[in-house]
């Protein structure tokens, strides 16, 4: 009885459960994107340091097949930017309505170095361009983790809800004036 008086007060008419599970679609998304601090091979294997090495190893009298066999410290991959975007399609037939955000953590939350990110329900995407400052030699780990859950509504049945305009922003940790 209840179920039936919610979809009258949300339809205006009489509805069945699998009618509105094809009009509404909620996912559910979990984000946690991390930054460690910059280590020692990071370092000394970057072109310029390379060739500093080189000039000091050479100054001090050690031998250039010595030098290269010192740099050859395997180098540690980061495939995660500075800067970066992450764009969450919405299904095909499907525009945004509404979000809900929730932080769990951001780190550092302020200062210059502080973890940004804003989020933003778009007509067919949602998108979440982040920053995450690399610390240096013995700093502390950047991160975001964040949980979303995203509406979104058929579109033949789009105008029957009342949803958000398109380019409304849930989380602004992001200003225009930083940097």
């Amino acid at each position: 009885m209840i179920r039936i008086v919610i979809c009258l007060l949300l339809l205006n008419s009489a509805c069945a459960t699998s009618a509105i599970a094809e009009e509404l679609r909620i996912t559910k998304y979990h984000f946690y994107n991390e930054r460690k601090p910059t280590t020692i091979s990071e370092l000394i294997t970057t072109p310029e340091s390379k060739q500093v090495l080189t000039g000091v190893a050479a100054y001090f009298g050690v031998p250039p097949e010595l030098s290269g066999l010192i740099l050859a410290v395997p180098q540690v991959k980061d495939n995660t930017r500075e800067e970066g975007e992450i764009a969450i399609p919405l299904d095909s037939g499907y525009k945004f309505c509404d979000l809900k955000y929730e932080e769990i953590s951001r780190n550092p939350q302020a200062g210059h170095m502080r973890a940004r990110l804003r989020v933003t329900g778009n007509e067919r995407s949602v998108n979440i361009p982040y920053w995450l400052k690399k610390g240096a030699i013995g700093g502390g780990r950047a991160w975001f983790d964040i949980n979303l859950s995203v509406l979104s509504v058929r579109d033949d049945v789009y105008q029957k809800y009342q949803c958000k305009v398109p380019g409304t922003v849930y989380a602004d940790y992001y200003p225009d004036n930083c940097c």
